[in-house]
């Protein structure tokens, strides 16, 4: 269950305060790289969550 929080930790980072970041900096690509990276974690997240709960 640990890996749930982890991923959506990092997604949440990502998504949020490094996107603000970035946005701040003016540094576009990198912008959409942590957009896509963060929203990538959080789909993990909960893709893992779902597939942890019907193994068990």
């Amino acid at each position: 269950m640990y890996k749930f929080f982890l991923f959506l930790g990092v997604g949440l980072y990502l998504l949020f305060w490094d996107v603000y970041t970035l946005k701040k900096k003016n540094l576009s690509k990198d912008y959409k790289i942590a957009r896509f990276l963060g929203g990538a974690y959080i789909t993990v997240s909960f893709v893992y969550l779902i597939y942890n709960s019907f193994m068990r």
